[in-house]
């Protein structure tokens, strides 16, 4: 089991290294043209929207991600929780012991809302956006997570609401 303090490390670490990158599917790999091709073709209808859509290329985002760590919003929670697996944010929704409102969720909790997760941090959310927007710090407040989730992998003992 891992402790809430080793949750938090792990994403701020993360965030502090510069070198991660939003990518749909992807759980900590590093980025390169053959990764970006084989998401671009596993999930066509998120790259349309998400990339093309809103005036980039296909070329544009291998170039952005290029040896970095990538990860979508789901892979970068599953791998701070240490699951060592990529589950989608309905599957870490399923796995949580106990929710409550964001308002009342400790430190290193998983924040939820459909379709995308982050993680608490004391009335922030580290989380993974999207592509070219990557990983960064929100207000709770200006987000609209639904639920603050305790995960079974993590031991939240001595962790404080904000």
């Amino acid at each position: 089991m891992k402790r809430w303090q080793d949750v938090v490390r792990t994403a701020i670490d993360l965030y502090r290294s510069k070198r991660v990158a939003y990518l749909y599917g992807a759980f900590g790999e590093t980025g390169s043209d053959i990764l970006v091709d084989r998401l671009w073709s596993q999930y066509p209808e998120h790259y349309k929207k998400y990339v093309t859509d809103r005036g980039h290329t296909k070329q544009e985002l291998k170039l952005h991600v290029r040896g970095k760590q990538c990860f979508d919003c789901s892979g970068f929670v599953s791998y701070c929780l240490g699951l060592g697996y990529h589950a989608n944010s309905d599957a870490l929704r399923k796995m949580a012991t106990d929710t409550t409102t964001p308002k009342n969720g400790y430190w290193g909790q998983m924040l939820w809302k459909k379709g995308h997760v982050g993680i608490d941090f004391f009335g922030y959310v580290l989380e993974c956006v999207s592509e070219f927007n990557d990983l960064q710090w929100n207000y709770i407040s200006d987000r609209d997570f639904t639920e603050s989730c305790q995960m079974w992998c993590v031991d939240y003992t001595n962790s404080s609401r904000w």
